[in-house]
């Protein structure tokens, strides 16, 4: 477990930043350990501002950086091997790089390579190392790591002074290259001077033992003597519980304390050093082994006392209470509670469990008594996870964490020395910070629409957000809450474009933006005041009025399509049409997939008077329109949603054919389980191949089509009605890019369904409705063997209770093996490279 704990810089001391752990192992172990392969290891996750975090890294190298760093300079071991896990490889895939002033000027040397997932395409940039042997580059897209070995060669290609170039690194997306990056500071891996004279261990191998008594304390006295020295020992805790440990300097010394822990497997605990005096708290098992390393803040040197002093379990220290005191948090993370430090040196402990995830600030505030606050947080673990003493301005103590809903977590409130006096202590969850490293990301569709919800959990909160436009335009801010407050919007570089103050409940505020360009939205309460809050962006590009509305172009059947957005509540969009023939118009509103929009549809005529209305087609909550049209009329049609719901739709439009208009499509002859199937090629771009089938029962019938043994086919799949009214149309829903729907029948109604390839795929396929094969011998389908007696097939088992029966003629005597297995669900690999690219 590892934790790193917060401590603020008294006045004159050093600020912390910039110390480095001291190595436990001496030149041998050092390169015995950096050079067996993989031994190094770090973790990369990243903030909601996409900069990457060092959020762990191997037990016994505590030199490649600090923890929770962001973007931080790593120190890396010319000759070792390196395995670099990140969190998120598609968004923020690792690259390292010969690193110049800006992206454009960087040497890309080793990148981070993944296949296509949702949302993100295949990642495949590659560097000029990536083959090299010695390098022995490895991508395991699995476990989302990287391992390299920095070879001397690899180094040298790091840095260039001609050119400005240093050894670094940098996420691979294109949009973070400029600021999500660091730099490789690259060593010989030689250890810190040792001092001969010194008899106390320094490594983990060497430590020296500490022999503590039955209540868990002891004390040692010992000497730095050289700059880069420490000295490291051992101890088997006796009782379990917290034990402290305090480094200070001798009288006369000029020792600025550096203390660190380690459990028995040399895994890092946790450090403390606040240029001065070293305290660390951490628990301890009975039994088991630790180990301490004593070290001088920035190359000190001098001698100190070492002690060590453990609290046993359900004893708590200094005099606080005995069982730590329930806090009850609301639902949105926030309690406050008030109380007194009696004594000095006393301590009082508080308990409570998350009730939401997020950003947790507590503060102790003296509330003007002589109280000079310290407090400290511990995990329900007994690690401590934060503390302060007086961050919060004056002597009030702040710190801040992250806490997951459902974890408990416990708070001591005491005084720093002799001091005494009351306190309050304030507890609030923030779903997101108040700082650019630790704002929320507010994602955006491609039309520049997005929403979030969030809340204000205590007086003074601030909510801060980041936006990346995804088009331009003139996006509109508009924010609903239980409480009177503030909405500021900021440029990239903290300028204020616009703000508001909603003096109801509700406001908006619009301004300009540029694709590309990245916004911080800051949302805060007036005063105490509390509350939740839906906050609606979006550029809305769409015509609202019948004089701007956006022509949908039909074909000469006249089918069209449209793709939009209701980003904002209460909103509509519009658009016109020119109808090429006369004829019934059918015209669906769908949800895009992933949206919860609820849509209403209103069509009207030439002269703005409406035609048709409707908001829930069944009991979806999609909407279509049915009217009459006349060739060479215009009409229009509004698009809006119910409920102040929002989110992305289609609109299909499909001109009804007459009974003069229809094709002689191949029937489709359905048996007793109302189920058929037929085979048939597209076999030149474009083409159309028609079918229609009479429903046996009225109900739900599924249909697909998959692309047959060696086809390629990419195939789109259409059906309508017995009016020509287009009724459901699907492309890759039946896994890879087969096409798989169901649709309501009625008992003696015909139904057309068409089959074609996207753009130019062609191929075999086969087309199903109802159940794939026969349930019975009777209607069993038959198998063809190979010579050899080899054959498959692929088949659905659906609805439950189906059953599908083959037949097949053994070419051979033998024994015939069938294996059942599950196919694949990831795409089939599509021959149209640009395909994402164009739909």
């Amino acid at each position: 477990m590892r934790f790193v704990s917060t401590v603020k810089a008294r006045p004159g001391s050093r600020r912390l930043n910039d110390r480095r752990r001291i190595a436990l192992f001496d030149h041998l172990e050092q390169r015995t350990l950096l050079c067996d392969p993989g031994w190094v290891k770090w973790t990369f996750g990243a903030d909601q501002s996409n900069n990457y975090v060092l959020s762990s890294y191997s037990a016994f190298d505590a030199n490649v950086g600090p923890l929770n760093a962001v973007d931080p300079n790593l120190q890396l071991v010319i000759g070792a091997r390196y395995t670099v896990t990140v969190v998120d490889p598609y968004d923020h895939p690792l690259q390292i790089i010969a690193k110049g002033a800006t992206a454009e000027n960087d040497v890309l040397l080793l990148s981070q390579q993944h296949g296509a997932v949702p949302g993100f395409p295949a990642f495949t940039e590659s560097g000029s190392f990536q083959s090299d042997p010695g390098v022995d580059f490895v991508n395991d897209e699995a476990d989302k790591t990287v391992s390299f070995t920095l070879t001397q060669a690899l180094a040298d290609a790091m840095s260039d002074p001609s050119k400005g170039l240093v050894p670094g690194y940098r996420c691979g997306n294109p949009f973070h290259r400029d600021f999500q990056r660091g730099d490789l500071i690259l060593t010989g891996g030689a250890p810190a001077p040792r001092d001969p004279s010194d008899p106390v261990g320094n490594s983990i191998a060497t430590a020296t033992p500490i022999s503590l008594d039955a209540s868990g304390s002891a004390s040692r006295s010992g000497t730095l003597g050289t700059t880069g020295s420490a000295d490291v020992y051992s101890f088997a805790a006796p009782v379990s519980g917290t034990i402290t440990v305090a480094q200070n300097a001798s009288p006369g010394s000029s020792l600025e304390s550096l203390l660190f822990a380690y459990d028995s497997s040399g895994g890092f605990i946790g450090e403390n050093g606040n240029g001065g005096d070293g305290l660390l708290s951490f628990k301890v098992n009975a039994g088991s082994t630790y180990y301490v390393q004593a070290a001088g803040f920035a190359g000190s040197t001098g001698g100190y006392n070492l002690s060590f002093t453990t609290n046993p379990l359900g004893t708590p220290a200094g005099g606080g209470t005995l069982d730590a005191q329930q806090i009850f948090l609301n639902g949105l993370g926030s309690a406050q509670e008030s109380g007194a430090v009696e004594l000095p040196g006393a301590k009082h402990d508080y308990q409570f469990t998350a009730t939401i995830s997020g950003h947790m600030t507590i503060t102790e505030r003296a509330g003007g008594s002589g109280l000079d606050s310290l407090m400290t947080v511990y995990n329900s673990s007994g690690v401590v996870i934060a503390a302060d003493d007086d961050g919060g301005g004056g002597l009030d103590s702040l710190a801040t964490f992250d806490v997951v809903a459902g974890r408990s977590y416990t708070v001591r409130a005491a005084g720093l020395g002799l001091s005494d006096g009351a306190y309050q202590l304030a507890i609030s969850t923030a779903d997101v910070g108040d700082s650019i490293p630790t704002a929320g990301t507010i994602n955006l569709s491609d039309s520049g629409s997005g929403s979030t919800q969030g809340h204000i959990g205590m007086g003074g909160q601030t909510d801060l957000y980041k936006v990346q436009a995804t088009a331009s335009g003139t996006m509109t801010t508009l924010l609903e809450s239980t409480f009177n407050g503030t909405v500021t919007v900021e440029d990239a570089n903290g300028n204020v474009i616009d703000d508001f103050d909603n003096i109801g409940n509700d406001g908006e505020v619009s301004y300009s933006v540029s694709q590309g360009d990245t916004y911080y939205v800051r949302v805060s309460a007036y005063g105490d005041e509390t509350g939740t809050f839906t906050m609606y962006l979006s550029v809305d590009n769409s015509p609202s009025t019948f004089d701007q509305a956006a022509p949908i172009p039909l074909s000469g059947q006249g089918f069209g399509t449209q793709l939009g957005e209701i980003g904002l509540p209460n909103t509509t969009d519009v658009y016109s049409f020119v109808a090429p023939t006369s004829g019934t118009m059918v015209v669906s509103m769908d949800a895009v997939d992933g949206t919860s929009i609820d849509s209403n549809l209103t069509a009207y005529d030439a002269s703005r008077q409406a035609l048709s209305s409707n908001d829930n087609l069944g009991a979806s909550l999609n909407s279509r329109v049915e009217f009459p049209v006349v060739a060479g009329q215009t009409y229009y049609l509004r698009a809006g949603a119910s409920d102040g719901s929002i989110g992305q739709y289609n609109l299909t439009l499909t001109l009804a054919k007459s009974p003069a208009e229809l094709s002689s499509p191949t029937t489709i002859t359905l048996d007793a389980s109302g189920s058929g199937r037929a085979s048939g090629v597209v076999s030149i771009p474009g083409e159309v191949e028609t079918y229609q089938f009479v429903a046996t029962a009225s109900g739900q019938v599924s249909i697909s089509l998959d692309a047959s043994s060696a086809s390629h086919l990419d195939g789109r799949l259409k059906v309508f009605d017995n009016r020509g009214a287009l009724i459901a149309s699907d492309d890759d829903s039946g896994g890879g890019y087969n096409s798989l729907l169901t649709i309501d029948e009625v008992a003696g109604q015909t139904y057309e369904v068409q089959v074609s390839g996207f753009e130019t795929s062609v191929g075999g396929f086969d087309l199903i409705v109802g159940d794939d094969y026969g349930n019975d011998p009777a209607h069993a389908f038959p198998i063809s063997l190979d010579a050899s007696g080899l054959g498959s097939i692929s088949g659905q088992i659906n609805p439950a209770g189906d059953v599908d029966v083959f037949k097949l003629i053994a070419p051979a005597s033998g024994q015939l093996t069938v294996a059942l297995t599950q196919p694949s669900t990831g795409p089939i690999a599509s021959p149209f490279s640009n395909r994402s690219a164009s739909r």
